[in-house]
């Protein structure tokens, strides 16, 4: 975990608080050298969400915060607050500081969805980083405080969030910056798109059930200034759940790049993220139509069509 205060962009961090420095922590997964011999726990990961949003360290009272804060969330939503306790354990393959494996690492910037948190694609991260990715992500934050709200100003932040974080990336001497990939989940399957636009020296884009195809998101997204789709030149996937209500393929149609649309059978907007393997559990919250027995191969599907797809269009790196 790292931090980048950006004192030039004011946030508060209640509404009753003086603005202050704008606080992205960023997330990382790097292919390590050596196999890890105590692999973390999900709630390791889940840790860290107590600390977005402030500046505080990381100390026990912080990492007991955030692992209450994701408890609290599913009781919200009428889930088991229990089951949910219990999926703090659910297993991952990451060691916290391991050692970085030689040689330098294609960069893929993850950007999240709507107050989401990378904790919750800390299974994506870590399957990257084990095929040779270097992975770099930060927490959604609204434009001037931590709830986020669909809009331009939102956007318009997550986009710059996602730029500091790049910037930090090419400061490792691990990370090989060139060509980057960017992977959004819902509200950040736009912001990746758009990102594309800005930078084309992307190499590949993919909406994981991004609101780039929600008919509902679509009007804000191609209002924005940004919203250049003959600099689209990377090759997108879009994966989606089949949604066809809520389906808007308009905005991805438009642009000038390679366009690939697959729908997930049985999927839903929780299954890609960390929730869907947890729903195979015994983490069920049918408010969000999270009680999928196979949440699992679901999962397991939109990670191999994600890694398939990057290789794909993969850079070749020193090693190779």
């Amino acid at each position: 975990m790292y931090r980048l205060p950006v004192p030039s962009r004011p946030f508060h961090f209640h509404p009753e608080a003086e603005a202050g420095a704008r606080p992205i922590q960023v997330y990382s997964w790097y292919p390590a050298a050596d196999s890890c011999p105590a692999p973390m726990e999900w709630g390791d990961v889940v840790e860290w969400v107590g600390v977005e949003g402030g500046h505080e360290a990381l100390d026990a009272e912080r990492a007991e915060a955030g692992r209450n804060e994701f408890v609290a969330w599913i009781g919200s939503l009428e889930g088991d607050t229990t089951a949910a306790r219990s999926a703090l354990g659910f297993p991952v393959r990451a060691c916290e500081d391991a050692a970085v494996a030689r040689g330098r690492h294609p960069l893929v910037l993850l950007s999240v969805g709507r107050d989401d948190s990378p904790a919750m694609h800390a299974l994506l991260g870590e399957e990257l980083a084990a095929r040779g990715w270097a992975v770099f992500s930060t927490g959604g934050l609204g434009a001037r405080r931590r709830a986020m709200e669909f809009g331009p100003p939102d956007i318009e932040a997550q986009l710059e969030d996602l730029r500091a974080v790049a910037s930090l990336a090419e400061s490792f001497d691990f990370v090989d910056p060139a060509r980057p990939a960017v992977v959004g989940y819902s509200f950040g399957g736009g912001v990746a798109l758009l990102y594309s636009m800005a930078d084309t020296t992307v190499s590949a884009v993919v909406s994981l059930d991004g609101s780039i195809g929600f008919a509902d998101r679509v009007p804000t997204y191609v209002e924005l200034p940004g919203w250049r789709p003959e600099r689209a030149l990377a090759p997108v996937l879009h994966l989606r759940a089949p949604d066809e209500d809520r389906k808007d393929l308009s905005a991805l149609e438009s642009i000038a790049a390679p366009l690939r649309v697959e729908t997930v059978p049985g999927a839903m907007h929780p299954d890609f993220t960390d929730l869907g393997p947890m729903s195979s559990a015994g983490l069920a919250v049918p408010a969000i139509g999270l009680d999928d027995e196979d949440g699992d191969e679901i999962h397991a599907a939109i990670l191999a069509a994600t890694v398939a797809f990057l290789a794909e269009h993969r850079r070749p790196s020193e090693e190779d």
